[in-house]
């Protein structure tokens, strides 16, 4: 079982936005991948995760949607953040919002403390206001299977 959690440190600052762009490479048709933003440092659970941490805000290929260690919206993708919904329903249930060929945008507005993800299905914003980091790292993880996702560029 692999897990993986990137280094990338940005530096928070008033008015800052920025934003990164990933490609989903290989991704297990049945494996989750969650994808988001926490605080440098943040500790991994017993499973070697920090999707889950209060630092941590993101999304999963599921589509459930957390922040600061909460799920969001009852555990499934708020029906507000599907932007292509065919394609949502037409997926299996761990690709929905992130599968094997997507690109992947999350964005950061450090002045309001929203972080934005678009895939090929979802543009969704979840205000992590409750997340006060000084600092915030790109966050991916995963588990069982193979899987490859690369950084295309900043935007």
């Amino acid at each position: 079982m692999l897990h993986v959690r990137t280094q990338e440190q940005v530096p928070l600052k008033p008015f800052d936005l920025f934003g990164r762009v990933l490609k989903i490479l290989q991704k297990p048709v049945d494996q989750v991948l969650f994808i988001g933003v926490a605080a440098p440092g943040a500790m991994p659970d017993r499973f070697d995760c920090t999707d889950q941490v209060n630092s941590s805000c993101g999304i999963d290929s599921f589509g459930v949607v957390r922040c600061a260690g909460q799920n969001i919206g009852g555990g499934g993708m708020p029906s507000a953040g599907i932007a292509q919904l065919a394609l949502y329903k037409k997926r299996g249930q761990y690709d929905r919002v992130f599968s094997a060929g997507d690109e992947v945008t999350v964005t950061v507005d450090c002045a309001s403390r929203k972080v934005r993800l678009q895939s090929a299905t979802v543009d969704y914003t979840i205000d992590s206001g409750k997340i006060e980091p000084q600092e915030w790292v790109l966050n991916v993880n995963f588990a069982g299977g193979d899987f490859q996702v690369q950084y295309v560029r900043s935007t």
